[in-house]
């Protein structure tokens, strides 16, 4: 459940966060951040700072339980 976000954040909402600690339904959480100035390019700061964070490489992805974006590497919790 640590993948999972509650609601229906779009790209457009996520480009708009950076900075923004968002909890997961496990209940841990993971930093927005944006880059770039023309293209941009949103990564996800998770809980192994040793590793390449994961970056947004497909966006938008409709579901019937909501909205997918595609990352790059897996979004690892915090370590205990």
């Amino acid at each position: 459940m640590y993948h999972i976000v509650p609601g229906r954040i779009d790209y457009t909402t996520a480009l708009k966060a950076d900075g923004a600690t968002i909890t997961t339904l496990e209940g841990d959480s993971f930093t927005v951040h944006v880059s770039g100035r023309v293209f941009k390019r949103i990564t996800l700061e998770d809980g192994a700072p040793q590793l390449r964070d994961p970056l947004i490489i497909g966006a938008n992805i409709m579901a019937s339980n909501g909205i997918a974006h595609v990352i790059n590497r897996v979004l690892l919790p915090p370590m205990a």
